[in-house]
């Protein structure tokens, strides 16, 4: 009987890096084919990035520096 041959290291990092590629580019082909936001939805996905931790503050969001 023949062993089967493990993939490289190389092998295996190439194909997670190609997987993930594809993967992030078909994510973003479907969300830009998407319909606009809403009035509503605007202001609740502003309402939610605004008070996030991440966010920066208001006096800083917007300066044009």
């Amino acid at each position: 009987m023949r062993s089967i041959k493990s993939p490289s290291p190389f092998n295996r990092i190439l194909t997670a890096v190609l997987s993930l590629t594809l993967a992030s580019g078909g994510t973003a082909v479907h969300l830009a084919s998407q319909p606009t936001l809403t009035e509503p939805q605007e202001r609740i996905l502003d309402s939610a990035t605004q008070s996030a931790p991440w966010a920066p503050p208001p006096c800083l969001a917007y300066s044009a520096v």
